[in-house]
């Protein structure tokens, strides 16, 4: 392949690959061909299908794949079927392009059939098909339809230029730390930034381009290199690849701290600087000082990110590894509490609120009820401040906890109630009960009916009820620990 470093290379290349696609459905009137075309990324190939519509003489249909389709052919051939007869909507069809295969949840599972019924293609469409494809599936389908592969010619190939995939890189990197310090939502889930149903798409486009930047010889700066280890640190997290993650996140880390101490330091020699300085020199040394305020800044939220990160890491292997929970427990305290120290030095009280409350939880499961209290009391307050509902109720609910474990039955029964109807404020505004938030019902009817137990023999029988309620809520799969928590306190009771 040519140096296509600059983007006017790729383009040029691009326009080449274009006319040999439409120079091969050209030639295809008429009968069935199975034409391949190579693109990794989603930018790119919605930019090509533009130009193929506007460029392609002849009459097209596009057809764009369900995720959970299970089958290539079915689709096809109801697309045609949707406007009338289909044999009257072959007679005038020229071409059909099939779009979305790199996103079919059972891809294996629609190659294989593909390949066993391979000569229904030829029979029922007389017509080119023009099948769109990432690097990957083109393996795939190798592997899984040689013989459907085998009527295709060489794949036709659209690309970006090294310049464009740093640039689609950055993007990525920074659209993630944007989100994820995003402080106008103040909830969290390790889902929000990239969606499963989104993040391998996202993962084969991120390894895609690094492997064209390195067949091109070309290098990353090490901020964008210490950005990407975040970016692939966050995908090994939804994979559960956790020491993979971690090894990614401390990478980076490092990275980013070494950098806000240098410019922390440049910025302490501009300040001094100043001092020796002449008046008419003063404007300047202000206006470069203003430049290295905003960098550190920038670079100290990515640190406290990163901790908050390596937190959930062993919060998460806390999860996977009882035996060793107790450990993985107070690693992911000392990282929680690291973040939020970074974000409160960085006078970000929006990112303490949304970060807290992993803190809390932590100190909870490791029984600190005396730090649980005083953090649960500070993070109350951060919560009414920005009219977090949700988070709010998490905060009684960890009072009601502390409250439990010092025996004071009544104070319990009160914080237990202000979770429930703060959380149902929460549902009532979103309209929706989020799993999550059905668990913390579920936890915080628990805590109120452990308080009814020791309220009088009414409160008692009322306490039962609230437990069945609780169980009926409790997601068993979300959290199994919770749910024989539920158990245990309605066996006692009866």
């Amino acid at each position: 392949m040519t140096d296509l470093s600059r983007p006017e290379e790729a383009a040029a290349y691009n326009q080449r690959s274009l006319r040999t696609l439409l120079r091969a459905i050209a030639l295809s009137q008429g009968q069935f061909s199975l034409i391949l075309v190579r693109c990794n990324y989603a930018l790119l190939q919605q930019r090509m299908v533009q130009q193929v519509r506007e460029q392609n003489p002849f009459p097209l249909r596009e057809v764009i794949l369900a995720d959970s389709v299970k089958t290539l052919y079915n689709p096809i051939l109801e697309a045609l079927e949707e406007q009338g007869d289909s044999y009257r909507q072959t007679e005038i069809l020229s071409a059909a392009m099939i779009l979305g295969l790199e996103s079919v949840v059972a891809l294996d599972q629609l190659l294989t059939s593909t390949n066993q019924v391979r000569d229904e293609f030829r029979a029922q469409f007389p017509f080119p098909l023009v099948l769109w494809i990432s690097d990957a599936v083109l393996q795939k389908l190798i592997r899984f339809a040689p013989d459907f592969k085998s009527w295709a010619a060489s794949s036709i190939r659209f690309v970006m230029s090294g310049e464009e995939l740093i640039e689609l890189l950055r993007q990525k990197a920074d659209s993630l730390f944007a989100r994820e310090l995003d402080s106008s939502n103040l909830e969290w889930s390790h889902h929000s930034a990239l969606d499963l149903a989104v993040g391998s798409q996202h993962r084969l486009e991120l390894e895609s381009a690094l492997t064209d930047l390195r067949r091109r010889g070309q290098q990353l700066d090490p901020q964008l290199q210490a950005s990407l280890e975040f970016v692939r640190g966050r995908n090994d997290y939804t994979t559960d690849q956790i020491q993979s993650s971690i090894a990614h996140y401390q990478r980076s880390l490092a990275y980013f701290r070494t950098e806000d101490s240098e410019l922390l330091a440049k910025r302490h020699e501009v300040r001094t600087e100043e001092n020796i300085r002449n008046e008419s020199q003063e404007i300047s040394i202000i206006l470069s000082d203003s430049l290295c305020v905003v960098s550190p800044q920038h670079s100290v939220l990515k640190v406290g990110l990163l901790l908050f990160h390596l937190g959930q890491c062993y919060t998460r292997l806390a999860n996977l590894r009882p035996e060793m929970s107790r450990q993985h427990w107070k690693q992911a305290r000392d990282y929680f509490q690291q973040c939020i120290e970074v974000f409160e030095e960085a006078q970000r009280p929006e990112l303490v609120a949304k970060f807290i409350s992993f803190l809390c939880e932590v100190l909870r499961r490791l029984e600190a009820w005396a730090d649980l209290q005083e953090l649960a009391e500070k993070a109350l307050i951060l919560h009414q401040t920005y009219d977090a509902n949700l988070q709010q109720a998490q905060d009684f609910g960890f009072l009601a906890e502390v409250a439990l474990n010092q025996s004071n039955w009544i104070e319990a029964y009160q914080q237990a109630n202000l979770a429930l109807s703060t959380l149902a404020e929460e549902t009532f505004q979103t309209t929706s009960v989020s799993i999550p938030q059905a668990q913390y019902e579920s936890l915080y009817l628990l805590l109120l009916a452990q308080s009814q137990k020791h309220l009088g023999q009414r409160q008692a029988a009322a306490a039962i009820q609230n437990l069945e309620q609780a169980l009926d809520k409790c997601n068993h799969q979300y959290d199994p620990h919770l749910c024989l928590r539920i158990l245990k306190a309605l066996r006692s009771l009866y």
